[in-house]
């Protein structure tokens, strides 16, 4: 492994985490979209700098492994395929969910007779008419969700839909979150290089 080729990719990975924290923080869904595509395309980079800085040298074997596990990890596989998809159609990776109030009724039933937002929070004007009824009321934040992406082979034009991760490294993923599918890849990048320099010459 070549050390150039080594320090380029770590600058491409502070990148990357710049743009998810930019996400993390984005106030409108174009923010978000932008902040994810950066991400998307910058984590892409690492693995040609590794490839360069291999190619040639006795961690070429380690790289190829490496190329290998993108193809079989569900979350690098989606990643890889998510850039692609960014860079040659227009569809986007990213679901937009709004805020949005759940209101359940329990042992029976209620009227629901107002909904109102205030500066201290959801007022529920609510009675029961069944005598032992109640409600539970959860509040969902709007959030961002992945969504599964396409890809057509350039040579057959085959079209082929890559399902959004539900696990990496042998470990479940909990939901669908851009955010946590970016943390994640984030922290292999970083073993990734780890890896590197250890191979470095």
């Amino acid at each position: 492994m070549r050390e150039a080729a080594l320090s380029q990719a770590r600058a491409l990975l502070g990148r990357a985490k710049n743009a998810l924290a930019r996400l993390k923080g984005s106030q409108s869904f174009e923010e978000a979209q932008e902040a994810w595509d950066q991400f998307l395309h910058t984590a892409h980079r690492v693995y040609p700098k590794l490839r360069a800085g291999a190619h040639e040298t006795q961690s070429w074997a380690w790289f190829m492994r490496k190329l290998d596990d993108r193809k079989t990890d569900p979350l690098l596989e989606y990643l890889h395929q998510a850039r692609n998809s960014d860079e040659h159609r227009l569809d986007s990776a990213l679901l937009r969910n709004p805020a949005s109030l759940l209101i359940q009724a329990h042992r029976g039933s209620v009227q629901v007779d107002q909904v109102q937002l205030t500066a201290d929070g959801w007022h529920i004007g609510w009675r029961a008419v069944d005598q032992d009824a109640y409600i539970t009321v959860s509040r969902h934040l709007a959030h961002l969700e992945l969504m599964p992406v396409k890809n057509a082979n350039r040579h057959t034009k085959v079209e082929t839909i890559y399902p959004v991760p539900k696990s990496h490294r042998g470990k479940p993923i909990g939901g669908k979150s851009a955010y946590i599918v970016g943390t994640l890849a984030i922290i292999y990048l970083e073993d990734l290089l780890v890896e590197a320099e250890s191979l470095l010459r």
